[in-house]
């Protein structure tokens, strides 16, 4: 089963709790705030893949539907 999946990891950078003297937010163009993790590995994903391209989370499920129509019987 587990050669058939995709497992995704992602996490939130959370908020600024007194860093750079901001407020509580996460909108600011630091590191911190612009890069934030995401793995994903699966079928026809070779290990080692990185891609330098911009993504957001709404970017997610549209490209799980896609890979689901390319994989789908």
């Amino acid at each position: 089963m587990l050669k058939n999946s995709y497992i995704m990891y992602s996490s939130d950078h959370g908020y600024h709790i007194g860093q750079w003297r901001l407020p509580l937010e996460k909108m600011w163009p630091y590191e911190t705030d612009t890069r934030i993790p995401f793995w994903i590995r699966g079928p026809g994903i070779a290990p080692g893949t990185e891609l330098d391209v911009l993504g957001v989370n709404m970017d997610i499920a549209p490209t799980l539907l896609q890979v689901r129509s390319l994989h789908s019987v």
